[in-house]
C-alpha cells in the first residue's frame, strides 16, 4: 500500500504519532495536501488501539515489531505501507567511562543490526 493512498479521515493514533503530522516538524508527513485534521490521538498502549479499531472500525500505524506477534486474523488486515518517511531517531546517551564503553558497543551494534535494510 502506498502512503497517498490511506485514507486520514480513519486514522487513530498512538500519540506518539502525532509528532510525524506537526506542521513545524520540517519532517512532517502530508496524505497529498488532505485534509489530516481528523486524525484521533490516543494514548495508551497499542494492544488497546488495536481493540479500538476492531470495535469502532479505522486504520492506525503500527511498528513492524508489533505485528510480529499478531493473530492470523489481524495479520490479515495489516498492510506494509511503502515509501511512507516514517523515520525515528535513536540516540545513545552514556556517561564516559572505559567500562560502559564495550557494553555501549554491543547496544549500538543491536540497535543496528535490528534496523531495516534502505
Amino acid at each position: 500500500m502506498q502512503w497517498d493512498e490511506i485514507p486520514p479521515d480513519e486514522f487513530i493514533l498512538h500519540e506518539e504519532f502525532e509528532y510525524y503530522f506537526l506542521p513545524e516538524n520540517k519532517n512532517s508527513l502530508s496524505l497529498n495536501n488532505k485534509n489530516i485534521n481528523n486524525i484521533h490521538y490516543e494514548s495508551g498502549s497499542l494492544e488497546t488501539i488495536r481493540k479500538i479499531i476492531d470495535i469502532n472500525g479505522g486504520l492506525t500505524l503500527l511498528p513492524g515489531l508489533a505485528c510480529r506477534y499478531m493473530g492470523e486474523r489481524r495479520l490479515k488486515m495489516a498492510r506494509k505501507i511503502t515509501r511512507s518517511g516514517l523515520y525515528r531517531t535513536i540516540s545513545i546517551c552514556a556517561p564516559r567511562g572505559f567500562e560502559k564503553n564495550g557494553i555501549t558497543k554491543v547496544i549500538k551494534g543491536e540497535i543496528l543490526s535490528g534496523l531495516p535494510v534502505k
